[in-house]
């Protein structure tokens, strides 16, 4: 088996093109289109030939001689058992390294045109000892012929908090003070000695006087560490269990959180729980994983014959040769620092799933045409041909581009808005007719990996960005980055639907937009909604609505704070026809302002049919429509049948109004300068007047989105 070096993007899918169409002249078996294969975890994965079969391999076309197994372009070694429909494929999987997804995934392709790329042989290059990795339970440092320190961590994602940095932001629970948890942790196959204990902690408070953080950690009754520290943000904590105190069976660890520093709140999130502990040689369900300090080693508890794998280094990892298997167990020589699993016949995990890559459209194609594309998932593409017709019947050049094709031909399958990125990159610079419009398809929420339940709202991701206020958000316009400046270079909006029902509600409100005449609503007026709560907010709204010359039909509502009812005036002007209603002031993910001036209770009542508006949303997160459980205004908005809006500039993160005056002046300002241009290219024009020096300023650059199409052409209010 041979090691090649990372392809290019282009050659790669040539190569793989050729791999599923194009078999050596004389070849007898081809095993079909390249296959993806999905993991959740790393460790030992088994295809059996009937999971081949499922996926469309037939094993009696396959040579698994012919076969290569590759991860991020690079071949990985693999090992087979068996013939026909006995015959079953062994690797090592790595667990994935990415916040925007819970699976890592890995490629079987035919290899035979694959001679051109080798680089070596697997193992010519000196592997690199790696750290351990703790994400099966019972992984750790062998100290003795047959015992080891295992590892048993405990750690939930129940808590999402932007504001930490540097680092994901999902934590356990909380120890608000006083307060006192425990915990139960079950040791199997305890030999005398000591352990450790780490805690990870992340300080969530802070206060003049110092220390502001106090904990106490305690097993099975008996404390062990007594710590204070100071201020916000990470803290780990790392005491010894002194032997005798560990017992086998179930275990109590208590951490308690005292509350006597003085400070009016002391809060401290968990974050996970780590304990190691001595531990014999002895498999778990036929799976052992240990780093060896060298010597003789016995392994024990397996359900039948035991195999044994180095994977110190991962993209070479190697079956050990010449194993002396006992019944249920196995003994070997182990080498300092390697790394080892051991697994029995019911040790092997399963991959997730298996699929066929998505070549087709070839998007490296560089006589390619389409400068208006949407990128979604196949079902919701489905849902916007109508759309795309349109656009084609306008003289744009459009392509439905399914986001799995992008994942596969440009992030070797996994997904990440990076890929998508790189393929408009790509695209802009190789393309006969690059994109100047990219509609994107699909819902996204900030829990992708799925902590807090169901993941089926992540259709298509979108960038998470750190902001000054509110910590970490998501971004839209990264995807039109194309160069080195922070400016986008090309108009980018989105449709966060889920379903494709979400999908051709707002593409027939589109429609009718577009396809009335273009002066229908020109007696329609400029709508601007300010929050009571602050004097800045209607003086901001004023200000918007002088930017628009003198006789142009403009309309005010300020109510003042504490205003009941609010609500319904608003909703009466908006079902009146509005060309542009524009909102002012303190905002959340649901509404307009501290007094309900408009939710997203109030849309139902809506009843514009035939005069929707573009919703302009100085304030802030009625745009985060990554909340896993909440639909933010801007998405609600968009999904009322023949009511609502055709278009949303909204926020998902928080801003200051001086900064978000930058983004709305300016957008006035485009709009006005050129009648009838697309929402894109005016909010394209708007965001390069946006200050680069100023970081709250950038922040609005990144974070107000558009919702909805960016080729969708501005009605023209009238004079």
């Amino acid at each position: 088996m041979v090691l090649r070096q990372a392809l290019s993007v282009p050659l790669l899918l040539s190569f793989l093109l050729a791999a599923c169409t194009s078999p050596s002249p004389g070849a007898e078996r081809t095993p079909g289109p390249p296959l993806k294969v999905f993991v959740s975890a790393a460790g030992i994965y088994q295809i059996d030939a009937g999971d081949l079969e499922s996926a469309g391999w037939p094993v009696e076309n396959v040579d698994f001689d012919q076969i290569a197994l590759l991860y991020r372009e690079r071949i990985q070694p693999f090992w087979t058992e068996g013939q026909g429909g006995d015959a079953a494929l062994r690797f090592y999987a790595q667990d994935v390294q990415s916040r925007y997804t819970a699976q890592n995934v890995y490629w079987l392709v035919d290899k035979r045109s694959l001679g051109q790329f080798a680089a070596g042989e697997i193992g010519d290059a000196e592997p690199e000892t790696s750290a351990i990795d703790f994400s099966r339970a019972d992984a750790g440092v062998s100290n003795g012929s047959n015992t080891y320190m295992a590892v048993q961590r405990l750690e939930e994602n129940a808590i999402y908090t932007p504001q930490v940095e540097d680092r994901e932001p999902w934590f356990w629970l909380s120890l608000p003070a006083p307060t006192s948890q425990k915990f139960e942790i079950e040791l199997d196959e305890l030999v005398p000695g000591s352990g450790r204990i780490t805690i990870s902690v992340w300080g969530s408070t802070e206060a003049p006087q110092a220390p502001d953080h106090h904990l106490r950690i305690a097993i099975n009754d008996q404390q062990v560490a007594d710590e204070y520290w100071d201020g916000k943000g990470a803290k780990l904590i790392q005491v010894e269990a002194p032997s005798g105190i560990l017992q086998a069976g179930m275990n109590k660890l208590t951490l308690e959180s005292p509350g006597d520093t003085g400070v009016a709140a002391d809060i401290v999130l968990l974050d996970q729980i780590t304990l190691e502990y001595p531990r014999r040689l002895v498999a778990a369900s036929d799976y052992l994983e240990f780093v060896s300090l060298g010597g003789k080693h016995q392994l024990e508890g397996f359900s039948g014959p035991v195999e044994v794998y180095d994977v110190t280094a991962p993209e070479s990892a190697r079956r050990l040769d010449d194993l002396k298997n006992d019944s249920n167990a196995v003994e070997f020589e182990g080498q300092r620092n390697q790394r080892y699993i051991a697994v029995g016949p019911a040790g092997h995990l399963t991959p997730v799933l298996l699929s066929h890559a998505v070549l087709t459209p070839d998007l490296v194609d560089s006589d390619l045409e389409a400068d208006y594309i949407a990128i979604g998932p196949r079902d919701l593409l489905e849902a916007l041909q109508p759309l795309l017709a349109h656009r084609e019947s306008q003289g744009y050049k459009p392509l439905a581009v399914p986001v799995e094709a992008v994942y596969d031909q440009f992030n070797s399958g996994i997904p990440g808005p990076d890929a998508v990125r790189d393929f408009l990159r790509y695209a802009r610079n190789n393309w006969k007719i690059a994109p100047a419009y990219v509609l994107l398809a699909g819902d996204w929420t900030y829990d992708p990996k799925g902590y807090l339940g169901s993941n089926e709202a992540n259709r298509l991701p979108a960038f998470l960005v750190n902001t000054r206020y509110g910590g970490e958000t998501a971004s839209d316009v990264l995807f039109a980055q194309l160069d080195d400046d922070a400016w986008p270079d090309i108009a980018v909006g989105r449709i966060p639907a889920e379903t494709p029902q979400q999908v051709q509600v707002w593409v027939e409100k589109l429609l009718d937009y577009e396809q009335t005449a273009p002066n229908a609503d020109r007696n329609a007026p400029i709508l601007a909604v300010a929050d009571g709560q602050e004097r800045t907010f209607e003086r901001d709204a004023q200000g918007f609505l002088d930017r628009f010359p003198e006789g142009f039909h403009k309309v005010l509502i300020s109510p003042e704070a504490g205003t009941i009812g609010a609500n319904l005036e608003i909703t009466q002007r908006i079902n009146a026809g509005s060309l542009l209603v524009a909102y002012f002031g303190h905002g959340s993910i649901s509404m307009w302002g501290k007094d309900r001036l408009f939710a997203v209770d109030d849309v139902s009542a809506l009843s514009n049919q035939g005069s929707y508006p573009v919703f302009l949303n100085m304030t802030c997160l009625t745009g985060l429509f990554t909340h896993p459980e909440i639909d933010s205004l801007a998405e609600t908005l968009l999904w009322q049948p023949r009511a609502g809006a055709v278009a949303v500039l909204a926020p998902t993160s928080l801003t200051l109004a001086t900064d978000q005056s930058f983004l709305s002046n300016a957008f006035v300002d485009a709009y006005l300068a050129e009648p009838g241009r697309p929402i894109g290219d005016v909010l394209l024009e708007a965001r390069r007047q946006i200050p680069e020096s100023l970081g709250g300023a950038q922040d609005v650059l990144q974070t107000f989105l558009l919702f909805g199409d960016p080729a969708m052409r501005l009605k023209q209010p009238q004079k």
